[in-house]
């Protein structure tokens, strides 16, 4: 799902970004999580908690991103009522020469990891596939969330100050920071893409001015939230592992 939202683009068109993108976001996440699970070694740990601090940062970690990437696909299927599915349709279905050929062409959907559901938006008339997309998007996106409450909550049992907790803690940190610059940089293209399309639709993607400047919007809008959500992450953890600055050495009088 991770690297499928971001590679899909505007339903109906191809994405302005390579699918690799999305597989290597999808890469960072899981190294990542590797390298919480494999921190702390060395550290005192007189209590043996070093495998609950790693089970914590990793878990943590992942279902955030998934919150995070499941709540981008439910916007992404919200904004996308935008446009009108109607004269969306009909360009498709004018652009072959059969309905066989129309019925058998892959325009890119969303698929969401709920059992093996695809949405495809540009062949529908209605807006059925968005709420269908949308709710299954932010049940994901619920589900995960809760799940990273809850185990925010329980780390807290966990003494802050011991040192295997700290090294956990501040890989997981440095991680977030890594994958969230990487989806902020992604997004905020995307959303320079979608204004672009809003500009000039015809120059961007063709077609229909109305139905590309309308793609446009919705994919301006929800890759804003996406960069919005990857900035504010970015900037919680950054805050805990920032370098500080050295105290500068006071200067010595001059002698005579």
């Amino acid at each position: 799902m991770i690297s499928r939202v971001l590679t899909t683009g505007v339903p109906g068109i191809d994405s302005p970004f390579p699918s690799e993108l999305g597989i290597f976001l999808t890469s960072a996440i899981l190294v990542v999580v590797a390298l919480i699970l494999a921190s702390g070694r060395g550290a005192d740990d007189p209590d043996h908690v070093a495998p609950v601090a790693r089970y914590f940062g990793a878990i943590i970690v992942l279902t955030s991103f998934v919150a995070l990437f499941a709540a981008f696909s439910m916007v992404f299927s919200l904004t996308d009522l935008l446009v009108d599915h109607h004269e969306r349709s009909a360009e498709l279905r004018r652009s072959y020469e059969s309905i066989d050929d129309f019925a058998s062409f892959d325009t890119g959907s969303v698929v969401l990891p709920v059992a093996e559901t695809q949405f495809d938006f540009s062949a529908e008339r209605t807006n059925d596939a968005n709420y269908s997309a949308a709710v299954a998007s932010g049940c994901v996106a619920f589900t995960a969330a809760a799940i990273a409450l809850f185990h925010l909550r329980a780390r807290r049992r966990l003494d802050p100050d011991a040192p295997v907790v700290q090294r956990v803690s501040r890989t997981a940190r440095l991680g977030v920071c890594f994958v969230t610059a990487l989806v902020a940089a992604i997004a905020l293209t995307s959303v320079a893409f979608g204004i672009f399309e809003i500009i000039a639709p015809g120059v961007a993607i063709g077609g229909v001015t109305d139905v590309g400047r309308a793609e446009g919007v919705s994919e301006a809008l929800s890759y804003a939230f996406l960069t919005i959500l990857a900035l504010v992450a970015f900037f919680r953890s950054w805050k805990h592992v920032a370098p500080r600055r050295a105290a500068s050495e006071p200067s010595l009088p001059a002698t005579a």
